[in-house]
C-alpha cells in the first residue's frame, strides 16, 4: 500500500531539483532588466519598460519539466505495471495540462517579478538621486540591486515558496489522472500527513473529517466547507494550499 512517507520522499527529491531550477528561472527574469541597463542609458527608461524587458517563457519552461518529472514518477507510484513506452506520451499529456490550465498562475509569478523589480529600481532611484549620482552611476546601481543582496536572496526563498505549492499540485494531479486512465480504481481516499512533520501544514493532519475522507475519481472532498478536486487544488484557497504536504491513496470498489 502506499503510504505518506513513501509519497512525501518522492516530493522532496523534486522540491530540491526543482527548486534549483526556479531560483534559475527567477534569475533570469532579473537578468533580463540587467542586460537590458547595458544598452540603455536612462534609469527612467528601465523602470517604464519592465513590462517588456521581463518574460514568462523561463517560468513555463520550468512548470513543464517539473508536471512532466512529477508525472512520470507519480504515474509509476500508482500504477504497478507501467510500459517506459508510455512515458513519452504521458509527459506530453502533462504538459498539455500546464498549458490548458497554468496560464494564469505563470502570468501571476511574472507579474509579482515585475512589480518586485519595478519597486527595487524606483527606490534605487529615489535614493540615487538623494545621493546626487549620474545617470551612469544609476545604472550601476541598478544592477548592482538586481544581483546583490536581499534581491538574489529573495529569487530563492521565493522559488522554494513557488515550487513546494506546484509539487503538491503537480504530484496529485498526476496521480489522480494515473488512476483514472491506467488503473480501475473508482475510489480516491484523502492522506494527510502524520502530525508533527517538520516543516508541514497541520491544519489539515487534525481537521475533523478529512483524514481518510472518501469520494468517488471525479468528485470532489470537502475541506472546512470548500470543494477541492485533490490536495493543492487552488480552488480550496491559500489556506489549503499553502505548505500543504496532503496526498491521495485509491481503492477498487
Amino acid at each position: 500500500m502506499i503510504t505518506w512517507k513513501t509519497i512525501n520522499k518522492i516530493r522532496m527529491i523534486l522540491e530540491r531539483k526543482y527548486t534549483r531550477k526556479m531560483t534559475l528561472a527567477l534569475r533570469k527574469q532579473f537578468a533580463s532588466v540587467v542586460d537590458f541597463t547595458d544598452i540603455v542609458t536612462n534609469p527612467d527608461s528601465v523602470i517604464r519598460s519592465i513590462d517588456m524587458v521581463v518574460i514568462d517563457e523561463p517560468i513555463w519552461d520550468m512548470f513543464k519539466e517539473l508536471y512532466s518529472d512529477s508525472g512520470n514518477k507519480f504515474r509509476k507510484l500508482v500504477v504497478k505495471e507501467v510500459k517506459s513506452l508510455e512515458d513519452d506520451l504521458w509527459k506530453e499529456e502533462m504538459i498539455n495540462y500546464v498549458n490548458n490550465n497554468l496560464g494564469d498562475d505563470i502570468t501571476n509569478i511574472t507579474n509579482y517579478t515585475k512589480e518586485s523589480i519595478q519597486t527595487a529600481l524606483k527606490n534605487t532611484l529615489d535614493e540615487s538621486i538623494e545621493e546626487g549620482l549620474s545617470q551612469t552611476e544609476i545604472m550601476k546601481k541598478f544592477r548592482e540591486t538586481l544581483t546583490k543582496g536581499k534581491y538574489s536572496r529573495f529569487t530563492k526563498s521565493r522559488a522554494l515558496t513557488i515550487v513546494r505549492t506546484e509539487t503538491t499540485k503537480a504530484t496529485n494531479v498526476a496521480s489522480l489522472e494515473s488512476a483514472k486512465r491506467f488503473t480501475t480504481a473508482t475510489i480516491k481516499k484523502w492522506l494527510p500527513p502524520p502530525i508533527g512533520i517538520a516543516r508541514v501544514q497541520e491544519r489539515h493532519a487534525i481537521l475533523p473529517g478529512l483524514r481518510g475522507q472518501k469520494r468517488m475519481l471525479d468528485q470532489p472532498f470537502l475541506v472546512d466547507g470548500t470543494s477541492m478536486m485533490h490536495p493543492g487544488d487552488p480552488s480550496g484557497g491559500a489556506q489549503n494550499v499553502i505548505n500543504c504536504r496532503c496526498a491521495m491513496t485509491y481503492e477498487t470498489v
